[in-house]
């Protein structure tokens, strides 16, 4: 895990060591706050909405690069999400995550519509318009679908019901067996106010950065943001990125040099925690949950680092 930091990158922006002098009570409200902090501006506290995970090992894919930067950014993403519990595929794996350098993100976007359908699939056309248009040098989107909780594809013999003798039953457009008017989901999970018959499965996350924002941007520091950006969801409204986050490398008041070096140990936490929370839960839990395990994995980092 310490390979993954170099300590004079993330001496600005990682969390200070627990001092034996102070109440433990002050130690945790201070780092329950930072991870409150870090998780509002990344992932949208919407009540009732789950937080998609990947089902699948990452597998990374670069396009834009010249040689030997892509596969050192490939190497980097397998190596950060390996350490996370993320886990990466190994070699001849289907990519699922996407990370293009492009002269103009509009452009590319609109190229991605024409000849990657899927990478753009679930993502509307309003919401691909309003990330095209973002005055970011960066766009980034989750291509997600919904599964059954104990991992089931949703409409596949597995999960639905064999068809009945009823007048009205059938299957829909989409191929599934509807009874009557209802579609028949078969799950081993029991609904509740903390957990979902369904949950959000990320399928590919796709990343876009201009070439005109590389500007002595390191090959690490494209990586890390990257791997960071396609954990979170695609963004509703565009959020201020935590300064305690290798996110805010494109703020446009912060630069390659005056930015984090590398994942910090909040990302890294964050990372860590989105791998092993429910992925079942709603949001909210979801979201405390991931808060939680973020101060205990900060709590771990050793003193001086």
């Amino acid at each position: 895990m310490l390979a993954l930091f170099a300590a004079a990158a993330i001496a600005s922006t990682q969390p200070q060591a627990p001092s034996t002098a102070d109440p433990i009570v002050v130690e945790g409200r201070t780092f329950k706050e930072t991870a409150t902090d870090y998780l509002d501006k990344l992932i949208p506290a919407n009540i009732g909405l789950q937080l998609g995970r990947f089902d699948q090992p990452i597998c990374p894919k670069v396009m834009g690069l010249a040689e030997p930067y892509n596969t050192q950014v490939v190497d980097r993403v397998r190596e950060v999400a390996k350490a996370t519990s993320i886990g990466a595929a190994g070699p001849g794996c289907t990519p699922n995550l996407v990370i293009i350098s492009a002269a103009d993100k509009k452009a590319m976007i609109a190229a991605l519509q024409r000849t990657r359908p899927g990478y753009v699939a679930s993502v509307g056309n309003d919401e691909l318009r309003r990330i095209a248009n973002s005055h970011r040098p960066f766009a980034a989107w989750q291509v997600t679908d919904e599964v059954a909780a104990d991992g089931m594809p949703i409409g596949s013999s597995g999960n639905f019901a064999a068809p009945g003798n009823g007048a009205s039953d059938k299957n829909d457009k989409n191929g599934n067996y509807v009874g009557g008017d209802y579609a028949r989901l078969k799950t081993t999970v029991s609904p509740s106010r903390l957990r979902d018959t369904v949950k959000l499965r990320v399928l590919t996350s796709v990343v876009i950065v201009e070439t005109g924002a590389l500007s002595n941007v390191t090959t690490r520091q494209l990586a890390d943001f990257a791997l960071v950006k396609a954990m979170t969801p695609t963004e509703e409204r565009e959020r201020e990125a935590p300064a305690s986050s290798i996110l805010s490398l494109f703020d446009a008041s912060v630069t390659p040099e005056g930015a984090p070096q590398s994942v910090t140990w909040w990302d890294f936490a964050f990372l860590k925690s989105l791998a092993n929370t429910r992925s079942d839960s709603f949001a909210d839990i979801q979201r405390s949950e991931i808060q939680s395990q973020m101060v205990k994995e900060v709590k771990k980092v050793p003193a001086g680092l």
